[in-house]
């Protein structure tokens, strides 16, 4: 039956697709002959041009075939007369539209088919990915024509009713599409949400098709149930078109469908005005919208469910209820479920104006939320996907609250203010935990659904109208008691879920037990100098000798960080601009001027103390002076090899020496960041240092500075990483409790004022203060977010504004003793490297044994390897290749001066005689030093750490 129905549209509309394929190949033809080609450069806003004569009519051919093989499946036969014939056939109408929706589509890809092949053979396609392109066109007509031949008498009405059809649904599909899959910088759907745009194009109209031309056997078997058992009508597809849905109806679900609809029409209507008034007001730039919003919120879940039963109050229609002409429980969820729906339908329109802005003016940064709300609040790296739950929290709760008071009172306006009230008072207690992270859906929505419950529960009470005193008492102390033990619960649980460690206060007696700031002499002397320096370094950036720093160029500080690792090397000619860039940098340097140089020398002098106190950190000014104190230690290393390279290397021991001073005083148990930035001038040191002993000759004096420098900079003792951790948790400690000096930068988008975020940031501080999320972040911050502690911590604080600040800082451990010992390592071989050399320079030679270098005197001690605590290895080279090792996996990450340059793997040749110094190494396996030796200063791992002493005349 079905290939008769297939052969009998392929002879009707075969005339029709002949005569258009003939003279749409006479256009084609003359396309290709007559019309220019595409002209190249030409927007899309000049599509003649742009697409060529021959291009557009082969796209126009193979939609229009695709429109009319759609638009004539049934139009034709209702036109001619033959519908009822084929509704006659012993058939479903689900077979019947099967087998004209397979004979249309076979017919429109054999149309479009010869149009494209036609098209190939004359050249009009620019690609295959062109011929792609116009087949899905048409295939897009061809599905549009068929909902529009569903519902049309005529096949032109068909077409009349496909393309609003198919424009209507674009922009209904379009618009959510691209609140969510759209590219800000292509101002396209990325491919997602392409792909999903297409897809919804093409199902929408052949389910709308096949739904609508099967209605007729739905309604057939509604009313007789025995025709669900006609053979004809009982297959997979039909029974999901026909039989399946007709059981749902019969259950009264459409009439009271209807019922909720009518009786909420009016009231929604004036709502729903107010809501997109109050919506348009959301746009105003002196409004913040994330804190209007839980009012509005709440107020339009109140409406939405005071209006649940507000025609049953006002009206009497609730005596249809108690004499059971209506079901009640069936009732009950039906209108919930209406005006749950209507409660999001007002938060929608409450959000519209915002979010045609954000689509139309391509104002779209971060995700959806913080584009309408206007605030990186709801960005990924702050509440994150807790954003929509502080968006839905309001609503909710008012929506509950509006429900269960729409049955206590008969009036609207007392029952919406005891509603507002109440969602108010009880969604006001989880507001503050969102806005500290780590909350659990159960705890945010158990309350509703007990309230919910407790609704029901009352339904049936109040349709008999038996509220009285003695079951209203019990059904509403019982649901709030419930609601509230479901809120003290999960409270609590915000509390008892993170442990209460008995050391979590030990940064606290740490930071106390420091000296004061006025006493570290060193630390504040070196920090003015920073200050200093940091002055001197913006003077240059804005003078006119200097236009390249003043213009963003970022070629001159990039060659002034790799001074320390590749030398002074200004040839093939001098580097004019940083010559002067460092004469500008030292104006005025000399003896007694109080210029940064001459400060931070004295300071190197002074007693030992902090540079980053626990108690000043953390501040955005703190960690700008941090990082501009690193980089006067470089400028220091830097100003060495600059003097060396004009003839007077007696320079670097002293700026060597008050390098490392400088970075003493970071590394003195201070925060993280300070700790980091200390290993860095001393990776810098080490590295200026071997660049410096390369182009030295003789001078054994300054050798023995060096050496005494280095010697100086050693620790005495292991290395403890505890205190920086406690300094680094006292630093979390205070962020938690003054959120308002970092969280606007982080919250306020790039083209807005920070100071106008500060109602924002005055909200969240309320909102940890109180408390049961107080006593949460005093147990947070004792845990620690130490490395090893992050996978199982993350989620504790997931959702917190600003976590990203408490997640990312410290270290764990392990990682900051590892780190140590490869800085121990380093320091160690550069000592060994200055005692050879002076070796080498006093002697004549070089030592046979390290022990030589202690009886010489040069040394106290064999320096020992810090990953097994024996004598540093050291031979006589035989002449040997160093080879790189088959694996090199750092232990370590990558310090941040040396991630940019490329590892050395290169073969290199060792001269005979020449000494070796290796340490074993992470892996802790003496490999006899025979890997690729690596430069002082440049962190490595894995296999042996070889290094090459400079020798006289290298």
């Amino acid at each position: 039956m079905i290939r008769a129905i297939v052969w009998k549209e392929f002879r009707e509309q075969g005339l029709i697709g002949l005569t258009l394929l003939v003279l749409g190949s006479g256009i084609q033809i003359a396309a290709a002959m007559l019309a220019d080609p595409p002209t190249p450069g030409v927007g899309f806003s000049d599509i003649i041009r742009f697409l060529g004569a021959g291009l557009m009519a082969t796209l126009l051919l193979a939609v229009t075939a695709g429109t009319v093989c759609g638009g004539a499946v049934f139009a034709a036969e209702r036109e001619a007369g033959t519908i009822g014939f084929l509704e006659s056939l012993p058939m479903s109408r689900w077979e019947l539209w099967r087998a004209k929706f397979a004979a249309g589509f076979l017919l429109v890809v054999l149309e479009v088919g010869i149009v494209l092949s036609l098209a190939g053979a004359l050249n009009i396609l620019p690609s295959p990915r062109w011929a792609l392109t116009i087949a899905v066109y048409s295939l897009l007509a061809f599905v549009w024509g068929l909902y529009g031949s569903t519902v049309a008498r005529t096949t032109l009405g068909s077409v009349g009713v496909a393309l609003p059809s198919a424009a209507v649904a674009f922009v209904v599909f379009y618009v959510p599409i691209a609140l969510f899959f759209y590219n800000p910088r292509t101002n396209l759907l990325d491919s997602r949400g392409g792909l999903m745009l297409l897809a919804l194009m093409f199902l929408a109209p052949i389910a709308g098709s096949a739904w609508r031309f099967t209605r007729e056997d739905r309604e057939r078997t509604a009313s007789d149930p025995s025709f669900a058992k006609d053979p004809a009508v009982d297959t997979p597809m039909a029974r999901l078109l026909t039989t399946r849905t007709s059981p749902v109806w019969r259950l009264g679900f459409k009439a009271l469908l209807w019922l909720t609809l009518k009786q909420l029409f009016l009231p929604g209507f004036i709502i729903s005005g107010f809501a997109l008034l109050f919506g348009l007001c959301l746009m105003a730039p002196t409004i913040q919208p994330i804190l209007v919003w839980p009012s509005l919120g709440l107020c339009a879940g109140v409406l939405a469910g005071v209006t649940t039963f507000f025609d049953e109050q006002s009206l009497g229609c609730a005596r249809f209820w108690g004499e059971r002409r209506l079901p009640i429980g069936r009732l009950w969820c039906v209108k919930v479920a209406v005006h749950a729906a209507f409660a999001f339908f007002l938060a929608c329109l409450l959000l519209l104006p915002s979010t045609i802005r954000v689509v139309a003016f391509n104002a779209q940064g971060g995700t959806f939320l913080s584009s309408v709300f206007r605030t990186m609040l709801f960005d990924g790296s702050q509440l994150g996907s807790k954003g929509w739950s502080f968006a839905a929290l309001p609503l909710v709760y008012g929506f509950v609250s509006g429900c269960a008071c729409s049955l206590l009172f008969r009036k609207a306006v007392v029952a919406a203010g005891v509603a507002g009230l109440v969602g108010a008072m009880v969604g006001a207690l989880w507001l503050p935990s969102l806005l500290a992270g780590g909350v659990h859906h159960w705890q945010l929505w158990l309350p509703p659904a007990l309230a919910l419950v407790m609704a029901f529960r009352l339904t049936r009470n109040w349709a008999a109208d038996r509220l009285t005193p003695r079951p209203l008492i019990g059904i509403v102390g019982a649901g709030i008691a419930a609601v509230l033990l479901a809120c003290a619960a999960g409270l609590a649980y915000r509390v008892l879920e993170i442990h209460d460690d008995p050391n979590s206060e030990d940064d606290i007696q740490y930071v106390s037990g420091l000296a004061p700031l006025e006493t570290m002499d060193a630390g504040r002397s070196f920090r003015t100098a920073a200050e200093r320096y940091t002055r001197v370094v913006q003077d240059i950036h804005t003078t006119p000798e200097t236009p390249g720093v003043k213009n963003g160029n970022d070629g001159l500080p990039q060659r002034f960080a790799n001074i320390p690792y590749k030398g002074w090397q200004p040839t093939p000619k001098p580097d004019k601009e940083l010559i002067d860039w460092m004469g500008q940098l030292y104006k005025g340097e000399g003896p007694g001027e109080d210029s940064w140089n001459v400060l931070a020398e004295k300071a190197s002098r002074e007693p030992l103390g902090l540079f980053e106190h626990p108690v000043r950190s953390g501040t955005k000014s703190s960690m700008t002076t941090q990082l501009n104190g690193r980089n006067m230690g470089t400028a220091l290393i830097v100003r060495g090899l600059q003097k060396q390279w004009e003839g007077d290397p007696a320079v670097f021991p002293a700026n060597l020496r008050v390098a490392l001073a400088l970075s003493r005083t970071y590394r003195l148990g201070s925060v993280v960041s300070a700790l980091t930035f200390g290993n860095e001038i001393d990776r810098v040191a080490f590295a200026g240092t071997e660049r410096w002993l390369q182009s030295l000759h003789g001078r054994p004096a300054l050798l023995r500075q060096a050496l005494a420098a280095v010697q100086e900079d050693e620790p005495t003792e292991p290395f403890d990483p505890r205190p920086h951790l406690l300094a680094e948790r006292f630093v979390l400690r205070e962020f938690a409790k003054a959120p308002g000096q970092w969280l606007p930068a982080l919250i306020t988008p790039a083209d807005r004022d920070p100071d106008k975020a500060t109602p924002i940031v005055d909200l969240i501080g309320t909102a940890w203060s109180v408390p049961w999320e107080r006593e949460r972040t005093r147990r947070l911050m004792g845990i620690g977010f130490e490395s090893g502690n992050r996978t199982a911590n993350r989620r504790l604080i997931l959702g917190r504004p600003g976590y990203s600040q408490f997640s990312v800082r410290g270290q764990a451990p392990g990682e900051m003793l590892e780190t140590d010992r490869q800085h121990r390592a380093h320091r160690r071989a550069l000592l060994i490297c200055l005692a050879i050399r002076l070796h080498e320079v006093e002697r004549g030679s070089v030592p046979e044994t390290l022990d030589a270098l202690v009886s010489a005197g040069y040394l106290k001690e064999v320096p020992r390897d810090p990953y097994d605590d024996q004598p540093f290895r050291y031979r006589l080279s035989q002449g040997e290749l160093l080879r790189p090792p088959l694996v090199v996996a750092p232990a370590v990450p990558m310090p941040t001066s040396a991630r940019s340059r490329p590892p050395i793997v290169e073969v290199k040749l060792v001269p005979k005689g020449s000494p070796i110094l290796w340490s074993i190494g992470t892996d802790r396996q003496d490999d006899g030093g025979l890997n690729t030796a690596i430069p002082i200063g440049i962190m490595s791992g894995g296999k042996d750490l070889v290094f090459l002493p400079p020798l006289l005349g290298e």
